[in-house]
């Protein structure tokens, strides 16, 4: 098993990004593919130096892909960067033409990380075929809740939503809402499989809350579980890994 931190050119955010992945032994062998999204002010390098992911994953044929992504809610910003295009479109992409391994054909499962959790959720409720399920660890889900919290606490988390979505109104009804999207899917039929993990102790506690209070008041199955007493870091959220790793398996 090797890591291998690696650039590619973006057209959708035209410049380099960075991009950690994590290689099986045996290349040959069909992979499964795991996802691993940072929270805000995060990187790549983020699960690598913060997690036991090398760990986790040896002498098991798992492709681990760990992208940077600026802080941008994983949302193409209003006449800016497309970073969700870049994420779901263009790096698979990328992958599949470097190293001739045919990704979107492979089964595919994405783990985020508080605002990365947001990322998880909209990639696997907009490409619900290619996941074969998602995980919010302390997941910012209620984008608005957050919003109105940076607002009255006067935090550049307001900023930089307005700078992405523009106003409040453009959030509300569209795909970039989680609570919308998460309706959308299950009224269409095309639910994945989500599970949300959140610590007591967290900040974003109340915000894991809102979603699955809003889920269960819709009858919309999601499995949710709590930890007393967990904060909103990577101690907490390595637990978890080794134990999503699993259910891979048993998928």
């Amino acid at each position: 098993m090797k890591i291998k931190k690696i650039q590619f050119r973006s057209i959708a955010l035209k410049r380099c990004m960075d991009v950690n992945i994590i290689f099986p032994n045996n290349s040959k062998l069909k992979s499964k593919v795991l996802w691993l999204l940072h929270g805000g002010y995060g990187n790549c390098d983020e699960w690598v130096n913060k997690s036991n992911i090398k760990s986790y994953v040896t002498n098991k044929n798992i492709m681990v892909v760990m992208p940077s992504i600026a802080d941008s809610f994983y949302t193409d910003v209003i006449d800016g960067d497309r970073n969700f295009h870049y994420l779901s479109v263009e790096l698979p992409k990328l992958l599949e033409e470097k190293y001739s391994i045919p990704i979107l054909e492979m089964d595919n499962y994405v783990v985020g990380t508080s605002i990365g959790g947001y990322g998880a959720f909209k990639l696997a409720l907009l490409y619900p075929k290619r996941y074969k399920f998602a995980v919010g660890l302390s997941g910012s889900y209620d984008i608005k809740a957050i919003y109105d919290y940076a607002v009255i606490h006067n935090k550049p988390t307001a900023d930089m939503f307005i700078k992405v979505f523009g106003s409040v109104e453009n959030f509300t009804n569209n795909d970039n809402n989680i609570f919308y999207l998460l309706k959308k899917s299950y009224t269409q039929g095309n639910l994945p499989k989500l599970y949300a993990w959140c610590g007591t102790d967290d900040f974003l506690y109340y915000i894991s809350k809102n979603f699955i209070d809003y889920a269960n008041s819709e009858n919309i199955p999601i499995v949710y579980n709590e930890d007393f007493g967990k904060t909103h870091c990577y101690e907490y959220w390595d637990t978890k890994l080794e134990e999503i790793i699993d259910m891979m398996y048993l998928d």
